[in-house]
Parts: C-alpha cells; sequence; structure tokens
C-alpha cells in the first residue's frame, strides 16, 4: 500500500521539473514518468467503478438517519460527487501527464493508446465532450468545469497538437480497445 498525498505530491514535484528543467534530463525521464502515469489514471479508472457502485448502494440505506445524512454530506463534494482520497490522485497524475504532453509529446508516442484511452474513459466518467471550437470554452467560466475536465482539455489541446501521422496509428488502437472493451 502507498500514500495517496504523497504519491500525487511526487507527481506534481515531476510536473513542475518536466516543465521547467533541462530539455536533455526531462527527455530521458519522460517516458518513465509517463508510464507511471498511465498505471496510476488506469488504477484510479478501476477504483472509480467500484465507487460508483457502492455509492448508489450507500444512498439507497436508510436516508432518515441524521449520522447517515452527515456522512453522505462529508463524502460528497459540491456537485453531489462521491469523493474519494484516489480523486486527488488522479488529478495530480492527470497534471503530470499534462506537463508531459505540453512539453514532450513526440518524445512519448509509444504511450499515446493508452492516453487515448484513459483520456476516452475520463470524458466518459467526468460528462466532458471536448470542443472543437476553444472559442465556446473560453466563453464558459473555468468554474462550471471540474479539475478533472479542465485537465483533460489541456491535455486533448496538447494531443491536437501533435503531428497527424505519430497520433494515426495510437488512435486506431485505442479505437480497437474501445470497441472490445468499452468503460
Amino acid at each position: 500500500m502507498y500514500d495517496e498525498a504523497v504519491t500525487g505530491s511526487l507527481l506534481l514535484l515531476a510536473g513542475e521539473l518536466m516543465r521547467f528543467q533541462r530539455v536533455k534530463n526531462s527527455i530521458l525521464y519522460s517516458n518513465v514518468l509517463t508510464e507511471i502515469c498511465t498505471e496510476i489514471l488506469f488504477a484510479v479508472l478501476e477504483t472509480q467503478a467500484v465507487i460508483g457502485t457502492t455509492n448508489n448502494q450507500q444512498t439507497n440505506l436508510s436516508k432518515d438517519n441524521a449520522l447517515c445524512g452527515r456522512r453522505r454530506r462529508t463524502q460528497h463534494s459540491m456537485s453531489g460527487r462521491y469523493v474519494t482520497s484516489s480523486d486527488a490522485l488522479l488529478i495530480c497524475s492527470l497534471v503530470c501527464l499534462q506537463r508531459i504532453l505540453e512539453n514532450f509529446a513526440e518524445f512519448i508516442f509509444k504511450h499515446l493508446p493508452p492516453i487515448l484511452i484513459i483520456i476516452s474513459r475520463l470524458c466518459c466518467i467526468c460528462d466532458y465532450i471536448p470542443s472543437v471550437d476553444c472559442s465556446i470554452q473560453q466563453m464558459q467560466s473555468a468554474n462550471k468545469f471540474s479539475a478533472a475536465q479542465q485537465r483533460i482539455s489541456y491535455i486533448c489541446r496538447s494531443l491536437s497538437r501533435m503531428e497527424l501521422r505519430i497520433v494515426l496509428d495510437a488512435f486506431d488502437e485505442a479505437c480497437k480497445t474501445l470497441t472490445t472493451e468499452p468503460a
């Protein structure tokens, strides 16, 4: 078992170092760090599905009990979504992945299929549809999006700046995986 807060802090630190350190050192570690982020995000996605079912079971229990009501309020965010400790790890992993993609996307092309699969599944979980027209998203205030949705939009923007020849094979592989193993 590991401490998710410490892991998240390390991912944030690594993301900032990727953004500000020398290019040579960052390129050397970008593949390893991307692999770590994708593994963490896959693990978080698996736990999100389990948490969603237990959350539905908890809300069906006695709603009259004051203790139960207090517990529900402490476990839900302002949007009514169930909040877990893995949410912080999700955001930290997305931030780190975003920093890598912003600066070194062309060097991590072998990790693109898992990244595309993760982003597709996260869009489904977070009820987020990336917009082709960026002006629509800029008109909406940043407060309307959750932190995960904001990071997903930044990652999508970074992916859209990549050369098509690099993304095409990864997109094909991700589509095949998503059609055989939907979220």
